[in-house]
């Protein structure tokens, strides 16, 4: 990055009498920077190709963007800056090989996004403009895979059109996915009036550098159709949402594809996401704003009003964090979704390629097709799980067809089911101690945390755990009084009894048994606690079971931080069902009294053949007909 800085350095000198004569106003010199990074690019692309003259690159220019035609000319004629531009592409291309003749601009691949993430404009520095504006461009792979399932399932389908299919990317970014979505076009032998592509693909993004890299690359693969007019009228500087939101339901798309910003509401992104969200609350109308929750993600907002842009049959995949796919805040969404067409697939991005510090799914979605009888386009049931797709997408098993549950019986019935909050996490940070003497149960309780929970135990004692940010391999808390009467004390009393405590963020079930009612469950895992006090072990059986971890991946993954993680809430584990036939849950749970009475434990051989026989048992318990290696996938992500 030093090259492009010290070409920055040499290009802002050309725009210094504007400077010199602005009253130093921060929008006005941070417009002017940007203008000179837009002529960084300028010489950059005219450098890589000299059918991007300087007229036409001018002519490419967002208003926001206006740079007088002199800057440009005296730029282009200064040796110093093509030599650093020469030097700059010449590095870039040994980090970023182009994979075709021709695109100057894969070579420069990452280096807008470089300096999104290195810039600031916000009283907070650690806001950079790359998490303001939720700019994190997309891996060439994920583009490709998109574009094969939306506009490739198009043209597929309509090998008999008179025409391309009209293809959106509400966020273009530098163009990544309208630039991939031309090339497939011209390359397919199916793709009618191919010099008229350019005039099929549109494109928004709030960002003016951004919008002119898109025209810029554009221009370089298609020099002879991409025509000043054409993609100035088509390649936009505007925010999507409110172009979305004012043409609600207009169906003028054929397929929809894209990035759009991620805005975590946890780390810095409420105050954006509340400003972008006024665009969507005034243009829109009430229906729409319902099926909002309090802390939708924007990018889940982009989906719906996404969705509402496709024609009858067309077809939808815009990247989403993983927690859409489970989240209660989208819940109305994806229900609606479901009502308005289906499901396809879900692309998953299990390389976490991107650079934002989330996984990443692609819903695929069709349109259902307006009075017209089609069975594989009718709109799938609004409760369906998108989970399910998930599953699917990681090879996971489904919910066996022969599974046999107690009625409507659930966990409920035969336990409560206890989440805590933040004030308890961080009264045990403030009060935790590590024990050096032996644990006595009488004065202390164990502190015990997600890490320390393995499948049917737990490791205190004999692994570290990090609380507050220092770590302890005998974490302990005091216990209160009987005269001790604070709320916290209360709490504390609340928890120390016989119970499970279930992990999360984990790949399978995975469960503490707590006999003597001495530890402390530590936020965010789960407190189990039986309504009968014999009946630990069957509840322990139960959810330990590859049956529980099957219904609960199929209802519930994609909560988790991994796309393989499992996070449930009190309310997600209450719901799982209770098996049909009690005789052989009743062996199960005879099994895991058995092993958890031994007074030396069981080593990890026994462990895991104590699990798979109590599996066993418990397909016997649901009605599930068991065959060789049926559970080897539950084995695999077991932690013992």
């Amino acid at each position: 990055m030093g090259d492009f800085h010290e070409l920055l350095s040499h290009l802002r000198q050309h725009l210094e009498p504007d400077l010199q004569r602005s009253n130093a106003t921060d929008s006005h010199t941070a417009q002017l920077e940007e203008s000179a990074e837009a002529l960084a690019y300028s010489v950059i692309a005219h450098s890589c190709s000299q059918e991007l003259t300087p007229a036409l690159l001018h002519a490419l220019l967002p208003e926001e963007l206006s740079l007088h035609q002199d800057h440009l000319a005296s730029a282009f004629d200064c040796k110093e800056v093509q030599a650093l531009a020469s030097s700059l592409i010449l590095h870039d291309r040994t980090r970023h090989p182009p994979d075709h003749a021709g695109d100057a601009f894969l070579e420069l691949w990452g280096l807008h996004e470089t300096l999104l993430a290195h810039s600031s404009r916000s009283t907070n520095p650690s806001m950079t403009l790359q998490k303001m504006r939720g700019s994190y461009y997309t891996p060439y792979s994920l583009v490709d895979s998109i574009i094969e399932v939306t506009v490739g399932a198009w043209t597929a389908e309509h090998r008999n059109a008179a025409r391309c299919p009209n293809v959106l990317d509400p966020t273009c970014g530098n163009g990544n996915f309208l630039l991939r979505a031309a090339r497939y076009l011209s390359l397919s032998t199916t793709t009618p009036h191919q010099p008229s592509i350019l005039e099929h693909l549109c494109g928004f993004d709030i960002d003016p550098l951004a919008v002119y890299i898109s025209r810029l690359r554009l221009s370089l693969l298609m020099p002879k159709a991409a025509t000043p007019e054409i993609l100035t009228s088509t390649i936009i500087v505007a925010d999507a949402l409110r172009h979305l939101g004012e043409e609600h339901d207009n169906q003028r798309y054929d397929c929809v594809i894209g990035n759009p910003p991620f805005l975590n509401m946890l780390r810095g992104g409420a105050e954006v996401l509340a400003a972008r969200r006024a665009s969507v609350s005034e243009a829109t109308t009430e229906e729409l704003r319902k099926l909002l929750g309090p802390y939708s993600d924007l990018s889940a907002i982009f989906l719906q009003l996404s969705f509402s842009a496709l024609r009858p049959g067309g077809y939808l995949g815009l990247c989403q964090p993983i927690s859409l796919l489970s989240a209660r805040d989208s819940e109305k969404i994806r229900s609606d979704l479901n009502s308005r067409g289906r499901l396809v697939e879900i692309l998953i991005d299990t390389d976490q390629s991107f650079r934002a510090a989330v996984h990443v799914c692609v819903p695929i979605l069709q349109r259902h097709l307006q009075n017209r009888a089609d069975d594989d386009l009718q709109p799938s049931s609004p409760s369906s799980p998108w989970s399910s797709a998930l599953v699917a997408a990681l090879h996971l098993p489904k919910v066996p067809r022969d599974l046999r549950v107690r009625g409507s019986a659930t966990v409920s019935d035969v336990a409560l089911v206890a989440a805590d909050f933040r004030d308890q996490y961080y009264w045990i940070t403030q009060n935790v101690i590590d024990l050096n003497d032996e644990f006595d149960t009488r004065t202390h309780a164990a502190v015990i945390t997600t890490r320390l929970i393995g499948s049917g135990f737990h490791r205190w004692g004999a692994q570290k755990a990090r609380i507050g940010g220092i770590e302890y391999l005998r974490p302990a808390i005091v216990r209160p009084s009987n005269t001790e009467t604070d709320r916290y004390s209360e709490w504390l009393r609340s928890r120390l009894r016989p119970k499970l405590i279930l992990a999360t963020q984990s790949q399978t079930l995975e469960l503490a048994c707590d006999i003597e009612g001495s530890l402390v469950p530590l936020v965010p895992t789960l407190s189990i606690f039986p309504r009968l006090l014999e009946d630990l072990y069957h509840l322990l059986a139960l959810l330990i079971s590859p049956a529980l971890t099957t219904i609960a991946l199929n209802r519930h993954l994609g909560g988790g931080l991994s796309p393989r993680a499992l996070k449930l809430s009190a309310s997600n584990l209450k719901e799982l069902p209770l098996p049909l036939y009690q005789d052989p849950w009743d062996q199960a749970a005879t099994l895991h009294q058995r092993a958890l009475s031994s007074e030396r434990g069981l080593d990890t051989a026994e462990r895991r053949s104590l699990l798979f026989e109590s599996a066993l048992l418990m397909d016997q318990a649901f009605g599930i007909t068991s065959e060789e290696g049926s559970h080897q996938w539950w084995l695999g992500r077991l932690d013992l």
